[in-house]
């Protein structure tokens, strides 16, 4: 099986749109040591070249193969190309960055464990958006490394059944990849070389052009998996993890500016690629489906591919949802992508919160309920200081994590700034009128937006 000489080794290093901010993409910081990646590059250069020997030469067009004969593949080792940064050069060498590669590895492992022990995989994707904003700079060092941000054991993998799994979409995506890159090759990047002439001779780029080739090389991609005989099914997991670190349209405040901006990527990443990803696939299921040994399973599970793929884009058009992602991002702790159950990161109450008998002490839950007439599901977490009438506490909003900080008159009545998103909100607070019920208006202190809480105490 495709890396199975590498993964046997048990090595384990619309509704909240007043919230929504751009971002930019940061610096990386570098996750893997020099000498981890070191170790690791020639095993990944053996395996690639002896699967693209194995699998796609046999498989290829003679005016393909003619297209690839000074094909070669290059593993920079360099800790801070960890973004998954593989590209393809004019003289026909496929980059494929060692760093890339192992995060790759990690993530799929990661999943693996998660979905098989009942936890939300959500965890996975906010911890490549804190990546790609450059915030693990500012973690502790110890908590930087993917399985262990991710709180994934060690040994997690020690089951036979979670390591095929593992091995399978790994394997799948890196081909996928290589299938990509190659393609771009058998197209003669023409849009990416005369983008790139253009733009040294001060010109415009043709992004449409550069939109049709990234297309093509995903449509090859797929096409050498239907003639290997596999299902490209890792295509939704490798769409989500670059989704996760890529700028996006929508966080640019037009579409000439996401232009200018894309034609500055090697792959430029947007819904309309990954939907004709899924139609590609569509249009061949009959095809893939011959892959199974039962049609109709087969069928099944190409269409399965095609729906992710399909709802997939639709997020990333979906602009309050894709900005949601990135406003997670900006306020998750290391605790906050430890395993957890739920898709949204939850506030985590000690014992002491849950048997609070104070006012303005304790843990409450509840919701927001905005000024536009939206909603949004609401914890907070309060602690009074000794000695004074002061009370702190963390709230977390539809995944987005903030502070609240106020000054109680009496057992009924408190004033307070809510920290959130970059934005201060003033709060008026009420306790009552039923035991343990607590309201609030908001009204932000650099804008228009305003809205209310109720919330209710929560106990063991």
């Amino acid at each position: 099986m495709f890396l199975e000489t590498i993964l046997r080794r048990p090595r384990c290093l619309a509704f909240l749109a007043l919230f929504l901010a751009n971002s930019g993409l940061a610096s990386t910081t570098p996750l893997y040591p020099q000498s981890l990646i070191r170790e690791w590059e020639p095993e990944f250069r053996a395996v690639v070249t002896e699967n693209y020997a194995r699998l796609f030469r046999p498989k290829l067009e003679t005016h393909e193969a003619e297209r690839l004969r000074t094909l070669r593949f290059e593993f920079p080792t360099d800790p801070g190309r960890v973004l998954l940064e593989f590209h393809t050069r004019p003289d026909g060498t496929v980059v494929l960055p060692v760093a890339s590669l192992l995060l790759l590895k990690d993530l799929v492992a990661a999943q693996v464990w998660l979905e098989a022990n009942g936890y939300s995989t959500q965890t996975l994707f906010d911890y490549l958006a804190i990546v790609r904003q450059g915030r693990l700079a500012s973690w502790p060092a110890s908590q930087r490394l993917p399985l262990k941000a991710l709180g994934i054991p060690e040994g997690a993998l020690g089951d036979k059944h979670l390591l095929e799994k593992r091995n399978d979409i790994l394997s799948k995506t890196v081909l996928f990849i290589l299938g990509h890159e190659i393609g771009h090759l058998t197209q003669g990047l023409s849009a990416q070389a005369e983008c790139a002439l253009n733009t040294k001779r001060g010109r415009q780029c043709d992004f449409a052009a550069l939109q049709t080739s990234e297309a093509e090389a995903d449509a090859f991609a797929i096409d050498m998996f239907r003639r290997i005989g596999l299902l490209p099914s890792a295509s939704n997991f490798f769409f989500t993890v670059a989704s996760r670190l890529s700028p996006l349209p929508f966080e640019f405040p037009n579409d000439r500016a996401w232009q200018n901006h894309a034609k500055k990527q090697t792959h430029p990443l947007d819904s309309a690629r990954i939907h004709n990803a899924a139609i590609r696939i569509e249009t061949q299921e009959d095809e893939f489906a011959r892959g199974f040994a039962s049609t109709r399973v087969g069928l099944l599970r190409t269409r399965l591919i095609v729906s992710q793929l399909k709802t997939l884009a639709a997020v990333l058009d979906d602009r309050n949802l894709s900005g949601m992602q990135l406003a997670w991002a900006k306020s998750l702790t290391p605790e906050d992508i430890k395993p957890r159950p739920t898709d949204e990161p939850r506030l985590r109450p000690t014992h002491g919160d849950l048997t609070a008998r104070q006012p303005w002490t304790g843990f409450y839950t509840g919701m927001a309920l905005f000024s536009n007439g939206n909603s949004a599901p609401l914890e907070i977490v309060m602690r009074r200081s000794k000695g004074n009438m002061r009370f702190t506490g963390e709230v977390m909003l539809g995944g987005i994590r903030g502070r609240i900080d106020g000054l109680y008159d009496n057992a009924m009545r408190a004033k307070g700034t809510w920290t959130v998103a970059g934005d201060t909100y003033r709060l008026n607070m009420n306790s009552g009128p039923t035991p343990g019920h607590l309201s609030a208006s908001y009204q932000s202190t650099v804008g228009a937006a305003s809205g209310r809480w109720s919330l209710t105490k929560k106990g063991p």
